[in-house]
C-alpha cells in the first residue's frame, strides 16, 4: 500500500477538523474608530453616513465582545454579516460598488476572492495576453457585482448560474491551447474542471483503505468520469451528470470488498462526508437554540443523511438527521449545510425539529 496518499489524506482531515471551531470566529476587541476611518478613506462618507457607520461599528464591537469563545463559531459570522449589510445599505450606488470590490482588510465588504486575484490565478494557468487580462478582469468584476446583489443566504444556489456564465465567458476568450489547460485545471484552483480525479481517489482511500491495485482502478474510473462530465452544459448536469456519477460509483463499489463496501455506502464521497458530518455534530452540540430546547447535549446518533446538489459542483449541500440526547429530553433534529464551492468552509443553513419547525 502506498503510504503517501493516506498520509496526505490524514493530514488534510486533521487540519480541516482542527480549524472547524474557528470557522466564522469573531475577533474580540475590534476598534470601531479604526474601521470607521478605513471605510471613510475608502468611500468618502458624508457626515450623516459617518454618524450611522460609527453607530453600526460600535454595535458590532459590543456584540462581538459579548460573545463567549465557545459561541463565536456560531454567532460571530452572523454579527459581522449583519454589520456589513447595514453598512452596504447606507451607501450610495457608487460607494457600494467600491465597497463590494474592496477586501475587508482594506475597509471594504468583499469576502470573496477579488477580481484582480482571480485574474492572477487564471494567468498562472493559461498565460493571458494583455488584452485577455483586461477582458477577464471585467468578467470577474461583473461576477462580483452580480453576486453581491444576492443575499448571502441565497448566494450558493442563485449564484451558481452566474459562476457558470463567468466560466463560459472566460473560456470563449481563450485559444484552443489555453482552453485545454483551463479545462484540465479544477475549478477550486481557477480552472474549468468540475471534478479533480486525483483528489477524489485520495478522499476515498482515506475512508475505505484501498490497496495498490484498487487505487489504480479507482483513479481510472474517476478520470473517465471527469472526461464524461466535462462536455455537459449546466442544464444537463442534473440529469446526465447524475447518471454519470452514479455509474462511476457503481463501478467503484464493485471493486471493493464487503467490508470496504460498508464504509463506502456510509461515506460515498470519502473524506468530505467525515468532515461535513463532524462539523454538523459540533454545531448541534454547541448551538444555543438546541441546548435551550433539550439541555446540554450528551449524545448525538446519526439517523440519516442526504446530499443535495445546489449547483454544478460536487457535495454542495445536504442534510443530516440526528437523534439528540440532552439533559432534559431527547429529540430528532435535522441540520442543513451548504458548501458553495469545493474547498469553501461549510455553512449551516438551518436546524429543524422532527415536524419541520425551525430552531435556527
Amino acid at each position: 500500500m502506498n503510504a503517501t496518499p493516506r498520509s496526505l489524506c490524514a493530514g488534510a482531515l486533521a487540519a480541516a477538523l482542527a480549524l472547524l471551531p474557528l470557522t466564522g470566529r469573531a475577533q474580540g476587541g475590534i476598534n470601531p474608530q479604526m474601521m470607521l476611518s478605513r471605510l471613510d478613506n475608502l468611500v468618502h462618507l458624508s457626515a450623516g453616513q459617518r454618524a450611522q457607520a460609527e453607530d453600526i461599528f460600535g454595535q458590532e464591537a459590543a456584540k462581538l465582545n459579548a460573545i463567549s469563545p465557545e459561541e463565536r463559531p456560531l454567532k460571530g459570522t452572523e454579527v459581522r454579516q449583519g454589520a456589513q449589510d447595514s453598512i452596504r445599505a447606507l451607501l450610495g450606488p457608487v460607494q457600494r460598488k467600491v465597497y463590494d470590490l474592496t477586501p475587508q482588510a482594506q475597509g471594504g465588504g468583499l469576502t470573496l476572492m477579488s477580481p484582480a486575484n482571480e485574474v492572477a490565478r487564471l494567468d498562472t494557468i493559461v498565460q493571458l495576453t494583455d488584452r485577455q487580462r483586461a477582458d477577464v478582469l471585467q468578467i470577474f468584476t461583473d461576477q462580483i457585482e452580480a453576486l453581491m446583489d444576492i443575499p448571502a443566504a441565497d448566494r450558493p444556489e442563485k449564484g451558481a448560474p452566474i459562476r457558470q456564465g463567468t466560466r463560459a465567458s472566460i473560456r470563449a476568450l481563450l485559444t484552443p491551447e489555453q482552453q485545454q489547460e483551463y479545462d484540465a485545471t479544477p475549478q477550486n484552483r481557477g480552472g474549468n474542471q468540475k471534478v479533480n480525479p486525483a483528489n477524489l481517489g485520495i478522499r476515498l482511500d482515506a475512508v475505505v483503505n484501498l490497496n495498490d491495485e484498487q487505487i489504480r482502478q479507482v483513479a481510472a474510473i474517476y478520470i473517465q468520469e471527469s472526461a464524461d462530465l466535462q462536455p455537459l452544459t449546466p442544464e444537463e448536469l442534473p440529469t446526465k451528470g447524475r447518471a454519470i456519477r452514479q455509474a462511476a460509483a457503481a463501478q467503484i463499489r464493485a471493486l471493493l470488498t464487503p467490508e470496504q463496501q460498508q464504509k463506502f455506502d456510509a461515506n460515498p464521497n470519502g473524506i468530505e462526508d467525515l468532515e461535513e458530518r463532524g462539523y454538523a455534530r459540533h454545531f448541534l452540540a454547541n448551538a444555543p437554540a438546541v441546548i435551550a430546547r433539550v439541555g446540554p447535549v450528551r449524545e448525538l446518533a446519526l439517523k440519516s443523511a442526504s446530499l443535495i446538489s445546489v449547483n454544478s459542483t460536487r457535495n454542495s449541500g445536504g442534510t443530516f438527521t440526528f437523534q439528540v440526547v440532552g439533559e432534559f429530553h431527547t429529540e430528532v433534529l435535522k441540520i442543513s449545510w451548504e458548501r458553495p464551492n469545493p474547498g469553501d468552509p461549510i455553512q449551516i443553513d438551518k436546524i429543524t425539529d422532527n415536524d419541520g419547525n425551525p430552531l435556527l
